[in-house]
């Protein structure tokens, strides 16, 4: 009797790994029965993958899909992973920039308020509280990476609307991991949502403090998306081999699929036991 069940369960996830092979012709049939074409635009055919969902996203393919129908928006949602670094450094550097004018306008009043002639030295606790603050904010992007690859990126959507969502923000990246223009949010989408971080860490900490928080948020944001790329494209060096031994385990090993959620560094995996 068991080694009939064992026979049955092993026929039955054998029959279920096929069912997620694409074919010569690009077709791809799923357990529920509907077939996708992946010479067609992946977005508009998420509705017939339903409740397959979550294993079908599971299956990684290597190469590139087509995500929409249309060539205009076909065209848009590519972004090089460059754009992000080109980007988010130089605003980085420049919220630095501000918070340590701002402080150091208050010191030196303050300063001559006292009587005090204003030398090299006195700039030193101007600096170095504006770099506390900088590598706060590069800290906490660590664990902001953490908690939205856990918990955003790897929620499990029950929904047609929540499912296209899911698609778009983290599923697109799971089935073709080794898509080298959709490993970065594009700009129009990172650049509202880094504003909406701005707005709130301005209104959260004093004034000076919160620019260069978000400024280390920043640099932190850039760090991981070009450690992302070059971990899945350029794994060189002993530290982004390292990258890719542990996130490679994320995409292809069944085991660890579910773990793993760190890419910049595994910090928050040992601290919370999802190593």
């Amino acid at each position: 009797m068991t080694q009939t069940t064992t026979l049955t369960s092993t026929i039955s996830n054998t029959e279920k790994q096929r069912a997620f092979i694409v074919d010569h012709n690009k077709k791809q049939s799923l357990p529920n029965g509907n077939i996708i074409d992946w010479k067609k635009g992946l977005f508009n055919q998420i509705a017939l993958v339903g409740e397959c969902y979550d294993e079908w996203i599971e299956h990684p393919k290597l190469g590139r899909c087509r995500l929409f129908d249309s060539n205009i928006r076909e065209s848009f949602s590519f972004t090089p992973w460059w754009v992000v670094p080109a980007l988010y450094i130089p605003w980085s550097l420049l919220e630095t920039r501000y918070s340590l004018t701002w402080h150091d306008s208050i010191f030196y009043q303050t300063l001559e308020q006292l009587g005090v002639v204003k030398d090299w030295y006195e700039y030193v606790p101007v600096v170095s509280y504006v770099l506390l603050a900088y590598l706060f904010g590069i800290f906490f992007w660590t664990f902001f990476e953490y908690v939205c690859h856990r918990f955003a990126f790897h929620w499990h959507p029950k929904t047609p609307l929540q499912r296209y969502a899911h698609f778009l923000g983290h599923g697109l990246h799971h089935i073709t991991p080794e898509d080298e223009f959709r490993l970065v949010f594009p700009p129009v989408i990172s650049i509202p949502l880094a504003l909406m971080f701005r707005t709130l860490f301005y209104k959260t900490f004093p004034y000076g403090f919160g620019s260069a928080f978000f400024g280390g948020f920043l640099l932190g944001y850039a760090a991981y998306e070009s450690t992302h790329f070059l971990t899945h494209h350029m794994p060189f060096g002993s530290w982004l081999k390292n990258r890719f031994y542990y996130h490679s385990k994320h995409h292809f090993d069944p085991v660890k699929q579910g773990k793993i959620f760190g890419v910049s560094s595994q910090f928050w995996d040992i601290v919370f036991g999802t190593l």
